[in-house]
């Protein structure tokens, strides 16, 4: 299946105003209070309740997480109760799950003859909205080739598709939880134990995804679903891109506001990799201990480096006092401003959180001090995500 990569180039990167790093207590103070005014209209809509186990990672609450109102239209529905799509199996539609910037998703039930081999009796049959440049087919191949490369326990199976006609879909693994943006509309804040979870499951979906040499590039808590194992799964990868492929990436591939990293809200395509999505990674959790939905609050990320910890947004500690130190290094060392002070990717990103969990790293150490002090196996799992998939399919191929 062809991936055609065509969309025009984004404009030119253009200068960021630079704020005074002097006013992070103001600025976490500030957004401490905004979650509890009523400054955004609060959402209350009708969840499911969280399952006790997922409950017990987040901490209590009774006030949900603010969301601001969207002045943005609505896009019609692509489908409604009863509409079916058809791949190599029949799905009908029940209800819809969620629209999202690029597409809607719906849960549907299998409705074919119960062929022995059928992957599941439900799905998340996503479609995506036509754009303007008309390139829904785009986006929705896009998608799919990139689920195709992937093989992990934290990335959605994909049950179904099809690419052609006026409602092309793909229909993949079905997560009755939802994601963790639902879960903090009714418990804003995760524990530490959630949170430390939640790092390890994102860097090792990221693991695969960028041994498959497949860039994110929109990690954020509504792409992160909650697994039966009460791991967390990451889905969408509508605006994924191909991290060793030429920088033609469109403006589907800068984030969402908040969680974009630095050289995403320059629109600096050229330092794309995979250190832009460790960014994604530690910003939704940083969201998720804090309780501060960044989307929302985009004044807390910095336009330079914090002198001391060299990070784009402030210490989680400002906002929950007592926090574990080592889980606070954790997520600043992701969102560190300058793409060279983070990990270098995201095998190494997994075995530094290890270390910190463990208790083995001072408090001083950071990424960079912490690569000299990796075990053998540490450093092999390493060495082998760093190597290029495709080199390493020449290599192994008969006669190289």
């Amino acid at each position: 299946m062809s991936d055609k990569r065509d969309e025009p180039q984004p404009p030119a990167s253009s200068a960021m105003p630079r704020r005074s790093l002097s006013r992070v207590e103001s600025t976490a103070a500030h957004a401490a209070a905004g979650r509890t005014s009523g400054r955004h209209p609060s959402v209350r809509t009708q969840l499911p309740l969280v399952p006790s186990k997922v409950a017990e990672l987040f901490e209590p609450a009774t006030v949900a997480m603010s969301v601001a109102s969207r002045s943005r239209e609505p896009s019609p529905d692509l489908a409604s109760i009863g509409t079916e799509f058809v791949g190599t199996y029949r799905w009908r539609v029940t209800r819809k799950l969620g629209t999202g910037g690029y597409g809607d998703v719906y849960h549907a039930n299998r409705v074919d003859d119960g062929s022995i081999d059928a992957p599941a009796d439900e799905a998340a049959i996503k479609v995506f909205h036509a754009p303007d440049d008309g390139s829904s087919g785009q986006l929705l191949k896009r998608e799919l080739s990139a689920l195709l490369a992937l093989r992990s326990d934290r990335i959605p199976r994909v049950l179904d598709w099809a690419t052609e006609g006026a409602l092309g879909f793909v229909a993949m693994q079905q997560y009755s939880r939802g994601s963790l943006l639902d879960l903090s509309r009714q418990r804003p804040r995760m524990k530490a134990a959630g949170v430390w979870r939640l790092l390890l499951d994102m860097l090792d979906a990221l693991r695969v995804a960028h041994h498959a040499a497949v860039l994110h590039l929109d990690i954020k808590p509504s792409n992160v679903l909650v697994g039966d194992d009460d791991g967390f799964v990451l889905t969408d990868f509508g605006v994924a891109q191909g991290s060793f492929a030429a920088r033609v990436i469109g403006a589907a591939g800068l984030g969402t506001r908040g969680f974009q990293a630095p050289e995403q809200r320059t629109r600096d395509i050229e330092a794309f990799d995979v250190r832009t999505d460790l960014w994604g990674v530690g910003a939704t959790a940083w969201a998720m201990v804090t309780g501060v939905d960044l989307s929302h609050h985009p004044e807390l990320v910095f336009d330079a480096a914090d002198a001391e910890t060299l990070a784009g947004l402030p210490r989680p500690s400002a906002f929950v006092p007592g926090l574990e130190p080592a889980l606070e290094r954790a997520i600043l060392q992701l969102v560190a401003f300058d793409p060279v002070d983070r990990p270098g990717g995201a095998a190494e990103a997994h075995a530094i959180v290890r270390r910190l969990l463990s208790g083995h790293s001072r408090a001083s150490s950071t990424a960079v001090e912490l690569r000299g002090r990796l075990s053998t196996d540490e450093a092999a799992a390493v060495i082998a995500n760093m190597i290029d998939p495709l080199w390493m399919a020449i290599c192994g191929a008969d006669g190289a």
